[in-house]
């Protein structure tokens, strides 16, 4: 990929003074895997539909942007065009590792012409940031927040990435200016009080929104409740009306019980956001234990962030998954807004991102709004159509089925529901309490098993069955004292 040429656009760079390494304590961590270094992947085959697909040579892998195999992906075209750029592009500050300058990302990086042409080592501005030009770097003051883990410039190319320059990969949001604040080392570790100056020289540069993809939590030694150094300055965004973008982490955890900040601290400012796969259900990591954080109560809308495309520290396409590439979508639907609607409020955009979800059955009960990000909706302010996927919108039959509780040793029970015509059945549990020594098997009429139950809830269906026959089957060998489950009705897609 080829780079900015350095002794043009950071001749000053030379004039730094090179600061000695930072001692950090490893409290706050990115959310993202190690990344995926692109080979030679081949192309979707499909057929633009509808839209005029940009010249960026790898935007066919970019399955977030646009996605004919499955359907999902955060509807941005043909708004991508339609967009109207507002004189003054949004300010979108990424606190992260900081960014490479290549060709399809540098014409996007915020400039601070007052410091970029004064006097070398001198802090013209008075913001009490010396030399800082293009961003700044918390780490090694008077130093350019070059990119030396490449987790911040993946971040940047997927909001920002230049569209239909025949260059790469097209980012969200097109009349942007990324501010690069690096707080995280090469090995995406940092202080919460270098995050927390990231967010004051963000506001005090006329961000709109703040990207974090990063966070901590007790899980990682870090803060069982939000810290009150990061505390004050999301307060302060919160009082200037910029909104935070925050990852809400990789643990396969539930937020509402297990708090991650920046994502569950308590400012309206703030959304949360969990990652999906290009099948629209919450990302997963087969080979580990990471997977995308939920919470019904405190992630507030999901967005695509299993094998995302963008940039290294290098400057070379990779894949990564996390929520850290899911928040940066939803950072670029919120400048589009921004770009139609610049006098909106941060509470307003990201009321806003949430009525407009496209609403996902894999999402329901998952997080706040129930659904995914959606350009088109959002920009427009229209309602997106249910999900024809989700049971709860299919016409429902009355039907009761209950379970003995307790069970004794060696029971066995099989309950079948048909309905004469259905294409595609889900029984609905008014409450369902089984141990996983006691798994409920759901069969299609063939016998074939589709999956297996177990856990506590209610108000929930069932995992869709293809046909006519939806079968319920238990064989327990020991007694269980758990109280079963109550069916109350059928879902039927005809």
């Amino acid at each position: 990929m080829k780079y900015f040429n350095l002794s043009e656009r950071f001749e000053w760079l030379t004039k730094s003074k090179v600061m000695g390494l930072i001692a950090l304590r490893q409290f706050v961590l990115s959310l993202s895997l190690p990344a995926l270094v692109l080979m030679s992947l081949p192309a979707l085959a499909f057929i633009p539909l509808q839209f005029q697909k940009p010249n960026n040579p790898h935007f066919h892998q970019q399955w977030a942007l646009h996605n004919p195999s499955t359907g999902i992906d955060i509807n941005i075209f043909p708004l991508w065009w339609e967009v109207p750029k507002t004189q003054t592009p949004i300010r979108i500050a990424v606190i992260d590792t900081g960014f490479v300058p290549t060709a399809d990302l540098g014409d996007n990086i915020f400039i601070n012409w007052t410091e970029r042409r004064g006097l070398a080592q001198v802090d013209d501005d008075l913001n009490g940031y010396v030399d800082d030009i293009y961003g700044v770097n918390m780490l090694r003051p008077q130093q350019v927040p070059i990119d030396d883990s490449g987790h911040g410039s993946h971040v940047i190319g997927i909001i920002a990435a230049q569209g239909n320059n025949g260059l790469g990969i097209a980012g969200v949001a097109q009349n942007v200016e990324i501010i690069p604040i690096k707080y995280l080392d090469s090995k995406n570790y940092g202080l919460l009080k270098h995050a927390a100056e990231g967010i004051h020289y963000a506001i005090d540069q006329g961000a709109r929104i703040i990207n974090a993809s990063w966070g901590t939590g007790s899980l990682w030694g870090g803060e069982s409740s939000s810290p009150k150094e990061l505390d004050e300055a999301l307060a302060r965004a919160e009082r200037k009306g910029v909104l935070i973008v925050a990852g809400a982490g990789n643990d396969r955890l539930n937020n509402d019980t297990n708090p991650f900040y920046p994502a569950s601290s308590p400012f309206n400012n703030i959304i949360s956001v969990a990652a999906i796969n290009r099948h629209g259900e919450l990302w997963r990591d087969q080979d580990s234990r990471f997977g995308s954080n939920y919470g019904p109560n405190s992630v507030h809308i999901a967005a695509p962030g299993d094998e995302i495309l963008s940039y290294n520290s290098q400057g070379d396409l990779v894949y990564d998954r996390g929520t850290s590439m899911a928040a940066p979508h939803v950072a670029g639907v919120a400048a589009l807004i921004l770009s139609r609607e610049p006098e909106l409020k941060a509470t307003d955009i990201k009321e806003r991102l949430m009525n407009t979800a496209r609403p996902l059955a894999s999402l329901r009960d998952r997080v706040v709004s129930g659904g995914m990000v959606s350009a088109y909706h959002a920009v427009h302010n229209i309602l997106p159509e249910p999900d024809p996927n989700d049971p709860f919108n299919w016409r429902s039959v009355p039907w009761e089925a209950r379970t003995l509780s307790p069970y004794p040793r060696n029971y066995r029970e099989r309950f079948e529901f048909h309905v004469q015509g259905a294409q595609r059945l889900a029984v609905h549990f008014a409450s369902f309490s089984m141990a996983r020594s006691a798994p409920v098997n759901v069969l299609d009429g063939q016998g074939r098993q589709v999956a297996v139950m177990t856990g506590s809830y209610s108000n929930k269906f069932s995992p869709v069955v293809e046909g006519d026959t939806l079968i319920l089957d238990m064989d327990f060998e020991f007694a269980v004292s758990l109280r079963g489950f109550v069916v109350d009705k059928v879902a039927v897609d005809r």
